[in-house]
């Protein structure tokens, strides 16, 4: 604690570009949270005007904006997919693609379908900038159709929660922290990608097989 005094001593009083951020800041959290009651209230609309305060104020500068080249890697990457994903939902083409691939396997045994099931709903991840957005999109249609094929729902509704965490070191943009972690550059793209693939392989090999023999042992199948 001694060395925080020393340092905020160092810093002396806030300054007045200081507190413009601060209260935008703080702004910028109250509108967020009632934005939900309130109509056309937005966060992006929310998260621009407080920029756009911080910009007329002087607290932040244009330049100093272009060389956070991190937040807009994170912008770019996570905004586009994320949004690309949403539209996938809301249009319903997640199951649109559910009907079509399951009248493929009609009449086959569900133990195949399920697991050709799972391998697709893992790599379609490629798609989508967020585990939740995948699931909400792909997750009732495809237990809805492994169901409807004969398949255990124990089983369809574990899995396919299982599956959904261990897709998400897939690409560097899977998951809410990959951006974040990726705009760092501490690894490369060619290596995250390349890596994450080979791990999924891997947690395929044993979740797949090993898992299916497990729960068999426990009776879910």
């Amino acid at each position: 604690s001694s060395f925080a005094n020393t340092e905020l001593r160092a810093l002396g009083p806030i300054r007045g570009r200081e507190a413009v951020v601060a209260a935008t800041f703080i702004g910028l959290i109250i509108f967020w949270v009632i934005s939900a009651w309130v109509d056309g209230l937005s966060p992006t609309l929310v998260a621009f005007v407080g920029l756009t305060v911080l910009f007329i104020t002087g607290a932040l500068d244009w330049g100093s904006a272009l060389d956070e080249r991190s937040a807009w890697d994170v912008f770019v990457w996570y905004g586009g997919l994320l949004t690309m994903g949403g539209v996938l939902n809301d249009t319903g083409v997640a199951t649109i693609f559910a009907t079509w691939f399951g009248s493929w396997f009609f009449a086959t045994s569900w133990v195949v379908v399920f697991l050709v099931t799972l391998v697709v709903y893992f790599y379609t991840h490629y798609f989508f900038a967020s585990t939740t957005v995948h699931a909400l999109a792909m997750y009732p249609p495809f237990l809805a159709m492994l169901v409807g094929l004969g398949a255990p729902a124990p089983v369809v509704v574990y899995s396919l929660v299982f599956v959904n965490n261990l897709m998400a070191g897939l690409t560097h943009y899977g998951t809410t922290t990959s951006p974040i972690i990726f705009v760092e550059g501490y690894v490369s793209l060619h290596d995250w990608w390349r890596v994450g693939f080979y791990a999924s392989v891997g947690n395929l090999a044993i979740w797949l097989p090993v898992g299916m023999l497990w729960w068999k042992v426990l009776g879910l199948w």
